[in-house]
């Protein structure tokens, strides 16, 4: 089994490395690192990725996640503390961020 090496990765741990669902044209992976920033690369059939895009923030990622214990989390990864923010009556597979805007 052959290892491939993500092109241009961040210069610190990288704290999270979700893939793209499968619904998704194309194989994306994003990954968020404690340099406060978050890449995403485009994964080729053979293996080889492409930069994408980068984003940095002045400060360390949150991350969020769900969970089978019906809770969802806040993960600030500067402080390495959790806060829930939500719960459900059954397990929780997936989080989705939805955009809403407010007008007056």
């Amino acid at each position: 089994m052959k290892d491939d090496e993500v092109t241009s990765p961040p210069n610190d741990s990288i704290s999270c490395l979700p893939f793209s669902p499968p619904t998704m044209p194309g194989n994306f992976l994003i990954s968020g690192s404690w340099a406060n920033d978050m890449q995403c690369w485009e994964v080729q059939d053979n293996g080889q990725t492409v930069p994408k895009v980068q984003q940095m923030h002045t400060g360390p990622v949150k991350v969020f996640t769900a969970s089978c214990d019906k809770t969802t989390k806040m993960w600030d990864l500067n402080s390495n503390q959790t806060i829930q923010i939500a719960q459900h009556e059954d397990p929780i597979r997936t989080i989705h961020w939805i955009k809403t805007c407010v007008c007056v």
